[in-house]
Parts: structure tokens; sequence; C-alpha cells
């Protein structure tokens, strides 16, 4: 299976931080998405919309 290399980036960078830091960044990231305010151009779910 071929995954795209921006992805396997990400997953590195994430895996390298803290596991408390990156639980607490998960969540808040959670709470914003599920929220959609303060996000510009936010369409459902907090998803940007192209535009």
């Amino acid at each position: 299976m071929h995954y795209p290399c921006n992805c396997l980036k990400e997953v590195i960078k994430l895996r390298k931080q803290d596991k408390n830091e990156r639980e607490k960044r998960e969540s808040l990231l959670d709470l914003y998405m599920r929220d959609g305010h303060g996000i510009a151009g936010a369409g459902e779910g907090g998803v940007m919309q192209a535009g």
C-alpha cells in the first residue's frame, strides 16, 4: 500500500511529539473541528471549503 509523502511526514512529526502534548493538541483540534467557530470558510464539520 502506498501513502502520500505528506501524510507520512505528518505521522512521523506526530510520533516525535510528547504523548501528553499530542493528546492535548488532538483534543483541542477535535473541539475546534466540531465547533467550527473562528475558522474562516469552515463548512460542515469545520472542514475548510475550497473557494
